[in-house]
């Protein structure tokens, strides 16, 4: 569980948010706002990488993810030693086999190519490697990256994601676009709160 109570997020004088009051559960959550609105503000405080300058934060997380929208890759390594040095630097040990079928889930045609030879959608999909790992993390957000990945493979990952939340994982996400595969909570930020669509 995560909840919110009266959060506010503030640089100097400008306010971002304010009274940002919402408790959040097991399940996959669709936030909307408009441009520059500081969505990605606020998942950056749910996910600890920022704090809210104001109000009450409770959760009881072990492990979160934060997939923010620009590739985390290292240029100087493929594709498949990235997904590899992902998974180090999250403590997470998997089978060769479990590795393998990640991979073909991902749908990349060749993981021994470097990032700066991949499109910006190929680089994005090697840190969506880690939601499928089963049973590690208590949040998962997402900043706009799912935008830049083709449907085949959206649909893909939401139905990893499904697994997750069964498992107790809170999924909060960005997407400019239509979605009309599959159902979320939606959910809108505005200057003066968050409100449920």
């Amino acid at each position: 569980m995560l909840e919110l109570k009266n959060c506010s997020k503030k640089y100097g004088n400008k306010v971002i948010f304010e009274n940002v009051s919402y408790t959040f559960y097991n399940n996959i959550y669709w936030l909307k706002g408009e441009n520059g609105i500081g969505k990605s503000v606020f998942l950056r405080c749910l996910s600890n990488i920022e704090e809210f300058s104001e109000g009450i934060y409770k959760n009881n997380f072990k492990k979160i993810l934060y997939i923010p929208e620009f590739s985390l890759n290292e240029d100087w390594l493929t594709l498949e030693e990235n997904i590899r040095l992902f998974m180090y630097y999250h403590n997470i040990k998997i089978t060769e086999n479990t590795f393998k079928e990640i991979l073909k889930k991902l749908n990349i045609n060749d993981f021994s190519i470097f990032p700066y030879k991949a499109s910006m959608g190929t680089n994005l999909k090697t840190i969506f490697s880690l939601i499928f790992i089963p049973k590690v993390w208590s949040l998962i957000v997402i900043d706009e990256t799912l935008s830049h990945i083709d449907i085949k493979t959206q649909n893909i990952i939401f139905n990893e994601l499904k697994k997750r939340v069964s498992e107790g994982t809170i999924i909060i996400f960005t997407y400019h676009g239509i979605l009309n595969s599959h159902k979320f909570i939606e959910l809108t930020l505005k200057k003066e709160g968050i409100f449920c669509d």
